[in-house]
């Protein structure tokens, strides 16, 4: 039986080349894959990358991911208002988690954050 490493490896390739045409699925998976460093260095920045492709396109799932990491400031600067949007967004498509992650992400929010986001939140053309 082959290493698990050697399965991740092969679908990195798999997942890289169909993430370079634009495929936002591809992009997203791609992007899970260096969060857990699974068939590559874990590298928390390059995963906000290929989220943020990913979410460019609508993909909810990276909508919340990078939504995660930018409320946190994990792999890119934080910026919860930033975050709220993406978060919002992703709820709007149906994310459960989302929705849980928004509602308590308003919670920490300051006053001033929650301004800036819900300006975002009219600028915001998905």
């Amino acid at each position: 039986m082959k290493n698990p490493s050697f399965f991740f490896a092969k679908a990195v390739r798999g997942y890289r080349g169909l993430a370079v045409k634009g495929d936002p699925a591809a992009q997203r998976d791609l992007g899970m894959m260096y969060e857990n460093g699974q068939g590559l260095p874990k590298n928390l920045a390059e995963a906000c990358r290929w989220y943020k492709r990913a979410a460019d396109k609508g993909a909810v799932e990276a909508l919340y991911r990078l939504g995660v990491h930018m409320a946190n400031g994990r792999g890119i600067p934080q910026d919860k208002a930033g975050a709220y949007v993406l978060l919002a967004r992703a709820a709007g498509q149906g994310s459960e988690a989302a929705k849980k992650t928004l509602e308590k992400l308003k919670q920490k929010m300051e006053q001033d954050e929650l301004a800036k986001a819900k300006r975002l939140m009219e600028q915001d053309t998905p």
